[in-house]
């Protein structure tokens, strides 16, 4: 039955949109039941009105495929596994195998996979796919006896073999076993290169970094100078922690082998992971002159370009990419970031506009808007906003964000509040709706409703640094209550000591209680930590509190020399007559 069972399994996938559609099948009086129990399904198919064996069996194939299209997996696996055990077709246990995996129905696969060796005993994906079978059965005596039988075939293909074996293995979840069966299987080869380079990898996937480190030389002495081992050497050099050995032994085989790019690439990584930027940066040029299309390369330049402020490298780096189709949507939204540092707003918009999936896809939209909001008004930005398209919760919670942020910035507070609220409304205990509203209300007065938001935070995150902070501020600044605002700020700096924020509103909650010699302290300390408008504007006032009038109108004018536009500085002084 063989020869006919492949033809009705080609033709039972092309029947399946068909089927889908009316239902039916073959004279139109047989009925498909989408959401039948897998006894059903069986009994329906036994059942038919079909008169040949071939007839039957393509019927349920049909059967299982549209229950598959359905999401009933369970009807699927049981129809597909009667055909196989029925037809002990190949190509139908093929199938029957990747439907049985998908649904995690190991029992239902292994049996599909056995007759697919049965069938094609030389097809040794067949026999990888049955050794994973036994593994995730826990017979692992059987699975390494068909990963060995896999192995034994062809000498040519050994290596090949090995490194499919440990990709296999790192997909599973027992990484102990894993390492087991390849530990096993490399016995059996102890002089194959290849064999003990998959077992140390498999070691560094493990996190077996020091067993990963001594396998590797075990590799060297079979393939000395291989560039893939000894770049798996560095590697496991720097996972043990020994970074600056690993960078020096790169450094040292690249002098030999100048052309090695798989070396030089883990050499360029190793340098950025030790922050030595120019030095990573010499070494992607070399690569980009070996290798003019190397996407890693280019977009390492352009990613290094930018963080020295060389907008031009980095346009044109990230313009290569672009041009040749790759990571288009990075180079897009990078390229987006250029035109904007250039003030070109227009070429800003278009790149960011072309930025239409991955990580960079949100956030291009917000920026877009953001750009839009300087070129045309804060309007036609929230009517930006509100065309993006969302995908999750998250998702609409940072455009809600960004449209109260541009608000903010336009000094609309009250349509702020108002996006935050609706906001909220959806979601009451969404943490960063519930500060940027509760900041948006205290700029209205509207202390009740910024205290009741900072405290639904704390009530969810008590341990909020930033919220415990801008609560004791808060009270410190706008009400009475020091000596609660002392216990939330005391609080915030338990948590992070040397944040220049909150060593700042220290300051200024020990000047509300009169404490001036410590306000001054604490003052001195953040200033000395961050060089900020408002924490000059607070230094200020309290030295002249305490009668050193000249030492706070240097402090004044020194900040506005650097933050003219701070407004609470700029209160602060006109307050003071400065």
């Amino acid at each position: 039955m063989q020869h006919v069972t492949r033809a009705w399994l080609a033709l039972a996938g092309l029947l399946v949109a068909t089927a889908c559609n009316s239902m039916q099948v073959a004279d139109n009086k047989t009925k498909v039941p989408v959401k039948a129990t897998s006894k059903k399904a069986v009994s329906h198919a036994n059942d038919s009105p079909f008169t040949s064996a071939t007839e039957k069996l393509m019927f349920q194939s049909l059967v299982a495929e549209i229950a598959l299209q359905r999401g009933e997996l369970a009807i699927a696996v049981e129809n597909y596994n009667a055909v196989v055990m029925a037809t002990k077709d190949a190509a139908a246990a093929q199938r029957a195998v990747q439907i049985a995996m998908f649904a995690r129905n190991y029992d239902a696969a292994l049996a599909a996979a056995k007759v697919w060796v049965e069938q094609e005993p030389a097809q040794d994906d067949a026999r990888r796919i049955l050794a994973v079978l036994y593994l995730r059965k826990g017979d692992v005596d059987k699975a390494v006896a068909t990963f060995g039988t896999v192995l034994a075939g062809k000498k040519e293909d050994l290596a090949d073999n090995f490194y499919q074996i440990g990709a296999l293995l790192r997909r599973e979840l027992d990484k102990q076993v894993a390492v087991n069966v390849m530990e096993r299987l490399v016995k059996t080869y102890p002089d194959n290169a290849e064999g003990a380079y998959s077992l140390a990898a498999l070691y560094m996937w493990a996190s077996e970094d020091e067993k990963a480190r001594q396998q590797v030389e075990v590799v060297l002495k079979l393939k000395p100078n291989w560039p893939e081992a000894v770049s798996l050497k560095a590697r496991a050099m720097h996972a043990t922690g020994d970074t600056k050995g690993a960078t020096a032994y790169l450094k040292a085989y690249l002098q030999g082998h100048e052309k090695e790019a798989v070396v030089r690439f883990d050499y360029a990584r190793m340098l950025i992971d030790g922050r030595r930027f120019e030095e990573a940066r010499a070494q992607y040029e070399i690569l980009t002159k070996q290798q003019p299309e190397n996407e890693e390369a280019l977009y390492a330049l352009g990613i290094l370009s930018m963080q020295y402020k060389d907008y031009k490298e980095a346009e044109n780096y990230f313009t290569q990419l672009y041009e040749l189709g790759k990571r288009t949507d990075h180079a897009a939204f990078y390229l987006g970031e250029i035109a904007d540092h250039n003030k070109k707003l227009d070429d800003a918009i278009n790149w960011y506009e072309r930025v239409q999936a991955g990580e960079f896809r949100l956030d291009a939209a917000l920026r877009a808007a953001n750009v839009v909001q300087r070129r045309d008004g804060v309007d036609a930005a929230r009517e930006r906003l509100h065309l993006i398209q969302v995908f999750n919760p998250q998702e609409r919670r940072e455009i809600i964000l960004a449209e109260g942020g541009l608000l903010r910035e336009a000094k609309r507070l009250q349509d702020a509040l108002q996006v935050y609220s609706k906001g909220l409304a959806d979601n009451k205990d969404d943490t960063k709706l519930l500060y940027a509203r509760a900041l948006v209300a205290e700029r209205l007065d509207k202390l009740d409703m910024a205290e009741a938001d900072l405290k639904a935070i704390l009530a969810l995150e008590p341990d909020n640094a930033a919220v415990l902070n801008a609560l004791g501020y808060t009270l410190a600044d706008r009400t009475t209550r020091y000596t609660e605002a002392l216990k939330y700020v005391s609080r915030a700096l338990e948590l992070q000591p040397n944040d220049p924020a909150f060593l700042d509103s220290m300051g200024w909650v020990q000047y509300r209680l009169g404490n001036k010699d410590k306000a001054l302290e604490y003052l001195k300390k953040a200033i000395a930590l961050a060089n900020d408008g408002e924490i000059a504007a607070h230094l200020g006032e309290v030295l002249w509190a305490s009668g050193r009038k000249d030492e706070a109108t240097n402090v004044w004018r020194t900040a506005r020399q650097n933050f003219g536009d701070n407004e609470i500085l700029l209160k602060v002084m006109q307050r003071y007559g400065q």
